[in-house]
This record gives C-alpha cells, structure tokens and sequence, in this order.
C-alpha cells in the first residue's frame, strides 16, 4: 500500500464492510507506515498490521513497479497470516455492498466437503497459454520456449503440457479455508520469490498470478478449488462492458452484487462517487476530495 490515494481507496472498502456488519473481524495489511489510515482504526473499527515486504532493495524498472511488486507480496503475506477457520480477502479496489458475512451462508454447502478455495476464473482468456501475452514480452514466443523461460524462472522441470492445464484466476477476491489458504500462499509465496529474482531477465513479466497457477496446479491433489460466484468479485468493467472515462451507470446493473470489485475504473466519474459515497462521515482528507 502506498500514498493517501490508496488508503483513501482501502478505507472506503473499509467503511463499506462496516456498512452492514459491524462486528466481523477485519484486517488491514500495509506495507509503510500509515498515520492517516491509524487514525481512522476506531472510527472504522479495524486492526492494522504493518508487514515487511523487502522490496527496497530488489530490482524493479521504476519506483512504481517496485510498489507493485511490494503489494503483490503483501497480498499473498495476508494469506500467510490468517489465523480464522475460514478468509475472505479483498484487494483495495473494492467496495462491498451488502453484509460480507453472507459468503458462508453462499458457500458453506460447497467449502469443506467440496472445495477448500473459491476464486473467481479469468473466462475470456482461461489458460496461460492462452493468454501468454499477459506474461511474455514477446508475443510471438512459442510454447517451447516458453516452457523453458517458465522452468527456468521457478526452478522446476514442469511437463510440456502445463501451459494448457495452467488456468488463470483473479485473486483480488479470495475466500477459503484458513488452512487450505496458508497451505497455498506458502508454496505461492516461495514461487513469487523466484520469479522476482529472475526479473532481471526481461523475457518473463512479474505477476503474482502466474505464481498463483503455477502454486494451484502442483497442488491440485491436495486443494480442491471452486468457482467463486460473480457477485462475489464483480469487476464491473469487463462484466458491463464499461470503456475507460464511464460516467454513469444503471443502480441495477448492481443489483444482487456483493463485492464491486473498481479495477480500471476506479478513476472513472461513477467509480469516484462509489468510493465518495462509502467514504461519507469519516473525516478523510485526500486527492478524492474531503469527505466528512
């Protein structure tokens, strides 16, 4: 987490869980310090935990990227960390708009007995190989040389078939088991160390979701993981078909939603008056404008 333009963006998330449930226990991970987010803990009734990501010293092309490295992470940290019987985790560019508690009451019949992971698939573009130019600087590598650059940077003799069985999952809405979940950002974690120390190497794109894949499918015998429903990390761009700059948008096409997840919107007009409008009675002051 970095700069008061996302922790305007995480206290909104915030104070829109605690719109409608006040009582269930919510964490925020950041990896800087953070007054202005530490001041709003009891208005927001909200721990904070401040998590080492040592990134200040690995190599990234800009100070921006390094930050995106930091909070990929912090992301999978979170998971590391969870001590519940069952983790629901938001990325900050969410906004929830009903209670967060109704996702066992959603999932209870399916998590235990038939999935231990719930994460919403990447349905236009499935695979890795499918989609390799999300993680390839050439577009026009070919599967075996992407195999190779794959073992290379993980260390691993992965089959030649995996390219296809690798599925793509969005991980800015995770829920599971807490164990399953620790069991995952452990192998995940050790992945994404790889990668970051091979980034020097421009041939292979740092993404915590490839990791993801990778970590999902060497444990496929031991997590079980399901589809989470869309209402459960609704990104309103792709789903509703939204361009870049959307002004408005239809209250219904919300209807039933239980996670808005902003993403590529997040700066559009609609989105803005989304998180202004969760950020409403706290005294927040930030490049979102005051909200009081």
């Amino acid at each position: 987490m970095s700069g008061p333009t996302v922790v305007s963006y995480v206290a909104a998330a915030v104070a829109s869980i605690r719109r409608h449930n006040a009582h269930v226990p919510v964490t925020v991970y950041i990896d800087e310090a953070s007054p202005e987010l530490h001041r709003l803990v009891p208005a927001l009734a909200v721990d904070v935990e401040r998590v080492i990501t040592g990134t200040e010293n690995m190599w990234a092309p800009s100070p921006t990227e390094r930050d995106s490295l930091s909070a990929q992470l912090l992301k999978i940290k979170s998971l590391l960390r969870t001590g519940h019987d069952s983790y629901l985790y938001l990325d900050p560019d969410s906004l929830v708009l009903g209670d967060v508690g109704d996702i066992q009451l959603d999932l209870r019949h399916l998590l235990g007995d038939h999935a231990d992971v719930f994460l919403l698939p990447y349905r236009a573009e499935p695979t890795v190989w499918g989609s390799r130019h999300r993680y390839f600087d050439d577009p026009e590598i070919d599967e075996e040389t992407a195999h190779a650059l794959l073992n290379e940077t993980y260390a691993l003799s992965l089959p030649v078939a995996v390219l296809g069985e690798l599925r793509r999952w969005d991980s800015g809405v995770i829920y599971g088991s807490g164990a399953a979940l620790r069991l995952l950002a452990n192998r995940w974690m050790e992945l994404h160390r790889r990668m970051l120390g091979a980034l020097r190497r421009p041939s292979i794109l740092a993404h915590d979701e490839l990791s993801l894949s990778v970590a999902l499918w060497e444990l496929r015998d031991f997590i079980r993981v399901a589809e989470l429903p869309e209402r459960w990390n609704f990104r309103a761009g792709p789903l509703l078909g939204l361009g870049p700059d959307t002004p408005e948008i239809q209250p219904s096409a919300l209807a039933g939603v239980r996670v808005l997840r902003l993403a590529g919107n997040r700066l559009d007009a609609w989105g803005l008056r989304e998180v202004r409008a969760a950020l409403h009675g706290l005294d927040i002051d930030g490049p979102l404008g005051r909200a009081t």
